[in-house]
């Protein structure tokens, strides 16, 4: 990530990050533009590098191919 650029965002603690996981069979093609999330995941760590993220969930992570979106937005 080029921190230089105007437009780069900060990963620090003012940003939240999120995973929302929608339903397979409802979502089609447009994840995200006509489907509804059907749960939303806080991110509280990642490893980039590694491929690996860590959710605060109260229930099961998502299943391998279930299709996902990931939203931020500024505390």
């Amino acid at each position: 990530m080029d921190t230089t650029s105007p437009n780069a965002m900060s990963f620090k603690e003012d940003s939240e990050f999120y995973l929302a996981t929608f339903d397979a069979a409802t979502s089609g093609e447009g994840v995200g533009d006509t489907a509804k999330a059907h749960q939303f995941h806080p991110i509280t760590a990642s490893d980039p590098p590694r491929g690996t993220i860590s959710l605060n969930t109260q229930s099961s992570s998502p299943r391998v191919g279930t299709p996902v979106q990931f939203f931020y937005r500024r505390a």
